[in-house]
């Protein structure tokens, strides 16, 4: 019995953090030397937040061509080979700049993307949009990653965003999760005090309704952890908001795998400063925290790091 407890004991201590590589606003005819670092963190996770391609008003074939020029580079192979991929789409890789659930390609999209991340639920081909969910065993217990369609059902003109099925969806999903640690994908900016259309510069500031909708569902559950993942603004930045008495949620926003802009926007729930090199980042979850870390994309260098506190929520 004293063997058993002490190799019990060994294989938690030595068990191996879960990481996810994370990064969006990848423009194809730019470098994309970014493969290699990303290859390096050695990630079990790669999560595409958006934008992966730049293909405003390409017809469906080009579309594909343009996935396939990303997922034939070398070191992006090589990433693939070991670790799992999820991903959403933005505007530019959906259709164009700031497209609504109207773009006559909706259908040929979700196939060329779905066929890029390797995806063949039969569930999520069937049904309109192309949110879904998954979990994934770590140190802390199970955590779920919840990714959103911010683009199927979107107008402007209702000020809608995810839509009547997603929103029953989304609600359902947390409601049933077996996850006290969930990671919440969006196209856009979640958190962020600053928003301005006229710059073309979008957000959930600008939906009101849909964005306290959210706030309002995600307040029902103080005993879990909820970080948002986002990207689309060509910087990355950590923002921070209270959502109850202890309780916070937290939003990665990681943009600008190739091309950056050149400083950060006004936010007054930003936990550090703006990261306005081109970048991707990692999250390393265990027991204890969930440890970002942006790296610069071109050379082997570590912009920022920031943790969460997460033993609260830990089910180990």
């Amino acid at each position: 019995m004293k063997i058993i407890v002490i190799l019990l004991l060994t294989s938690y201590c030595f068990a191996k953090p879960f990481k996810v590589a994370l990064g969006s606003c990848n423009e194809q005819r730019k470098v994309q030397k970014i493969w290699k670092y990303v290859d390096k963190q050695k990630p079990d996770l790669w999560i595409w937040l958006g934008d992966i391609i730049y293909g405003d008003h390409f017809l469906p074939s080009e579309r594909v061509e343009a996935y396939n020029f990303i997922k034939n580079q070398p070191y992006y192979q090589k990433l693939i080979s070991y670790s799992d991929v999820l991903g959403i789409w933005d505007d530019h890789d959906y259709g164009y700049d700031r497209a609504d659930g109207d773009y006559k390609y909706k259908e040929e999209s979700k196939k060329a993307l779905f066929d890029f991340l390797g995806y063949d639920d039969p569930l999520l081909l069937s049904r309109e949009g192309i949110y879904h969910q998954k979990y994934y065993e770590t140190d802390a217990g199970p955590v779920q990653f919840i990714m959103l369609d911010g683009r199927s059902f979107h107008y402007k003109w209702k000020r809608q965003m995810l839509g009547k099925v997603q929103w029953e969806w989304l609600e359902n999903t947390i409601k049933e999760s077996r996850s006290d640690i969930i990671f919440i994908s969006s196209g856009i900016n979640v958190l962020s005090t600053f928003h301005l259309t006229l710059l073309g510069n979008e957000g959930w500031g600008g939906y009101r309704r849909e964005k306290w909708r959210l706030y309002k569902l995600l307040r029902k559950y103080p005993n879990k952890q909820f970080v948002f993942l986002s990207g689309d603004r060509h910087f990355s930045q950590v923002s921070k908001k209270r959502l109850s008495k202890g309780n916070y949620a937290y939003e990665f926003m990681i943009s600008g795998m190739t091309h950056n802009f050149p400083f950060g926007l006004p936010n007054f729930r930003k936990e550090a400063k703006a990261i306005t090199d081109k970048n991707f980042a990692t999250m390393t979850i265990d027991a204890k925290e969930i440890k970002l870390e942006i790296w610069h994309a071109r050379e082997d260098k570590k912009l920022q790091e920031y943790s969460i506190d997460i033993s609260r929520f830990s089910k180990k």
